[in-house]
């Protein structure tokens, strides 16, 4: 396979306090629709969206993911009114031959997670209670909508973009092995996730 299928989704604006359930909606919904092992699917109710998201149901799958989201909520942390990219990318094993055999991971789909995160803990001191309720109720409901598009532009895309995925090779629930990137403001990957954002145009969402 001599090129990677990438997806950049739009920009999607949240709060620092929903950066974590928007990642593991996101990501989650991604990784169990390209799971085509014996998965044993876990609905998931979000406490935050009124979303139902499902996983994979695997206790390995499920930490790897946390992890990151954790690395991430923590770099949020310090660099609050940013912006952000997580990337899933999912990728095949090849071996090298040569002298000295190797193995090379060859990425075949790529997945870029785009947020602009607020820091909603300075906004809400700049305004009265009223007005923060009725702004945050605002905020709230753009959010649900744009996730909703977001799930539905996932899903679609996902059951249509099939003709790049490599020979299944394994029984295991997870079929194919996935890495997990981020990349922030300060961060090494942000001049490349800035030319990533310029030149990858914007997929409709539904």
């Amino acid at each position: 396979m001599s090129s990677c299928e990438t997806t950049s989704l739009p920009v999607l604006e949240v709060e620092q306090h929903q950066v974590r359930e928007v990642l593991r909606c996101l990501l989650h919904t991604i990784i169990f629709n390209r799971a085509l092992g014996r998965v044993q699917p876990k609905e998931i109710e979000s406490e935050l969206i009124d979303i139902t998201y499902v996983s994979c149901g695997d206790t390995t799958v499920e930490q790897k993911v946390e992890d990151k989201i954790s690395q991430f909520s923590a770099w949020v942390e310090k660099h609050p009114s940013n912006c952000g990219q997580v990337c899933l990318s999912f990728y095949e094993v090849r071996q090298r031959a040569g002298l000295f055999s190797r193995e090379d991971r060859v990425s075949w789909e790529e997945w870029c997670i785009n947020l602009a995160i607020q820091d909603s803990s300075a906004r809400a001191e700049e305004l009265s209670t009223f007005t923060s309720n009725s702004g945050q109720a605002a905020r709230h409901a753009r959010l649900q909508s744009s996730m909703e598009g977001l799930m539905a532009f996932l899903i679609q895309t996902i059951s249509v973009k099939k003709d790049h995925i490599p020979p299944v090779v394994s029984t295991n629930t997870v079929t194919f092995p996935f890495d997990i990137s981020i990349a922030g403001a300060n961060g090494r990957n942000w001049d490349i996730f800035q030319r990533f954002l310029s030149s990858t145009p914007t997929p409709t969402v539904l």
